[in-house]
């Protein structure tokens, strides 16, 4: 509703999972000592297979070892309902149409970016992920033409680029008011190769400010059936059977050994190991007793900012609360 309270919430840059509402909502219900239930996704999918119909081919799987995408037919695109273009309205971000608003509904939700592409606009109904070339050109939705250098990921089709991976997308693959074919994108990006690209373009978009601070490599075919969902429910259309996952080597979240007696020297507590294991594990870390004194910890793949024992005391210490 209009009159909805709307929450302005700091981030420091070594916390992207909370750039989505799910993150948040997690992160609160871990304060309250409960779990947050999403609704499980459900799909009806129909027709010839999606293998039959389009490609992805990853020819640069260090800067992207994940492409997932799925593909919709005959759907309308209109202005988004009400609800919707509130919403959206309500974090700053401007209605544009049901397909476009679908996307960035999803990108708030998860904190995954997406994209959609005019299918019939993708030259041989296929995408190649690859490096751009030296001075190659590119334009891009905000119809600015950019100078590409040679270690930019370019999102493209069977001949020329349709996106800037992770950041932007292009001006000739755009949704328009005839579009009754899209293929959803949702992928996992380097974020040393977002940051480079998205910092010497001097472009910072919402999904390059999530890819380059890292989101959860487990997420996009997540996202991915949430949009299909919305798509379905709000465009009409139907599923092409079947969804594209190329998966290259993922980052693994490390396992991390933490002590009673160094968490409790570091912070003034005195707690035990059971209350650090309960601490831990409302906000999703894995946690195996070693011994009376020793916790063996693993993050949850959404906590790209955990890599080493403080990291894990910080968090015990702000579970406990710094008062």
């Amino acid at each position: 509703s209009l009159s909805d309270p709307v929450l302005e919430i700091d981030l420091t840059p070594n916390r992207p999972d909370c750039l989505s509402i799910i993150g948040t909502a997690r992160e609160v219900a871990a304060i309250q000592g409960r779990k947050i239930a999403l609704e499980p996704v459900r799909l009806a999918e129909s027709g010839r297979d999606i293998d039959e119909q389009t490609s992805v081919t990853v020819e640069a799987p260090g800067d992207c070892p994940r492409y997932t995408a799925r593909l919709i037919e005959n759907i309308t695109v209109a202005p988004s309902p009400p609800w919707l273009q509130n919403r959206l309205i309500s974090v700053g971000l401007r209605p544009i149409n049901n397909i476009v608003d679908i996307t960035n509904f999803v990108l708030m939700e998860y904190g995954q970016p997406l994209h959609a592409f005019d299918f019939d606009h993708l030259h041989e109904n296929r995408i190649v992920v690859r490096h751009a070339a030296a001075g190659e050109k590119f334009t891009t939705l905000d119809t600015k033409e950019r100078t590409l250098a040679e270690d930019m990921l370019l999102i493209c089709d069977g001949e020329k680029p349709v996106g800037l991976a992770g950041v932007m997308g292009g001006l000739n693959s755009e949704i328009e008011d005839t579009t009754t074919r899209v293929l959803i994108e949702s992928a996992y990006f380097n974020p040393a190769s977002i940051r480079k690209t998205a910092k010497t373009l001097g472009l910072n978009t919402d999904a390059s400010h999530r890819f380059e601070r890292g989101v959860d490599p487990s997420t996009p075919p997540v996202a991915l059936d949430r949009a299909a969902q919305l798509l379905l429910e709000l465009a009409g259309g139907t599923l092409v059977s079947g969804v594209i996952d190329v998966k290259g080597q993922l980052p693994q979240p490390a396992t991390i050994s933490l002590t009673v007696e160094e968490t409790n020297r570091l912070i003034g507590t005195d707690l035990d190991g059971k209350e650090i294991k309960r601490l831990l594990e409302s906000i999703d870390f894995t946690v195996k007793s070693i011994g009376q004194d020793t916790l063996d910890v693993t993050a949850p793949s959404f906590r790209v900012d955990i890599a080493r024992t403080v990291d894990l005391i910080e968090e015990v210490a702000r579970m406990t609360g710094y008062n």
